[in-house]
């Protein structure tokens, strides 16, 4: 797999086909992180993901890892076009199948658009590599694409996936023929999902989970459904939360959808210690 000859172009071709709705995704969660120190960005690319990261923790060391060294090239450019130092960056030319981290424990992974570019054994061989290196309080932020649910939005994101994979194949030599679902492998990796978004008719998805191996038996979790709708600058303009532990409920006048409006499921985990 090589995206060496797509570099140069990835960004203006992301624009015209998807606008900044692939950058919404990466960014979705990065501001619930509340610090990190040592950051693993994997399959970066052309460095939107690690622009926010510079901007987001200034004095945090961050590793960039791609396979592509235009694509790094282009990531350099990238933080010396926001006037960011990359001292505190260090870039790594490397195959994620062929590469054993190195660097210390990291309190923050992100695969930003990549994991779906493997098979199954290989999605399951690199989400246990990378969660090996992953401190037990450490979080996973993920952003990419998914099959829809049902309906026309599965037919139409299957078709849209399907062009995808075959225009992929075609110019990088991309290994899956399929979009593989990651989360059964994330939690074998001991992976928690804490909070899930849903774009694009359900064809984009965001999530953040944490490790919890530092508390693994020893919590009890409650469990929030927010249903958040929302305009497409992604502020939300209203809320209903319903708690699973408790049997109050609220009631809120309904508020009409627009066209333009999204929903947004997020599925929050809360851990809390156990008796």
């Amino acid at each position: 797999m090589s995206f060496d000859l797509l570099a140069p172009h990835y960004r203006w071709m992301e624009f015209i086909l998807a606008g900044e709705k692939l950058q919404r995704c990466r960014r979705a969660f990065l501001s619930e992180i509340p610090a990190a120190r040592n950051i693993l960005l994997v399959g970066e690319g052309h460095g939107r993901s690690l622009v926010e990261c510079r901007n987001r923790f200034p004095n945090a060391q961050i590793t960039c890892v791609d396979a592509s060294e235009p694509m790094l090239a282009q990531a350099r450019r990238q933080l010396l076009r926001h006037n960011m130092a990359t001292a505190c960056v260090r870039f790594i030319h490397a195959d994620v199948l062929n590469w054993t981290p190195t660097g210390g424990d990291y309190d923050l992974v992100i695969t930003h658009f990549f994991l779906d570019c493997f098979r199954a054994d290989q999605l399951e061989q690199i989400i246990a590599r990378l969660g090996a290196v992953t401190t037990p309080d450490g979080n996973w932020l993920l952003a990419d694409f998914q099959t829809p649910a049902a309906g026309w939005k599965r037919i139409r994101g299957r078709l849209i996936l399907w062009t995808l994979y075959a225009f992929f194949r075609a110019t990088t030599r991309l290994p899956a023929r399929r979009l593989t679902a990651p989360n059964s492998y994330l939690e074998r990796a001991g992976f928690t999902r804490h909070r899930h978004t849903e774009a694009e008719w359900g064809l984009l998805h965001s999530a953040i989970g944490g490790s919890g191996k530092e508390a693994r038996g020893k919590r009890r979790w409650k469990m929030t459904l927010t249903l958040a709708l929302i305009s497409p600058s992604l502020e939300p303009s209203r809320k209903m939360e319903l708690s699973g532990s408790k049997k109050k409920r609220h009631s809120q006048r309904a508020v009409p959808l627009s066209r333009r409006s999204q929903a947004v499921f997020l599925l929050t985990d809360s851990a809390r210690e156990g008796g």
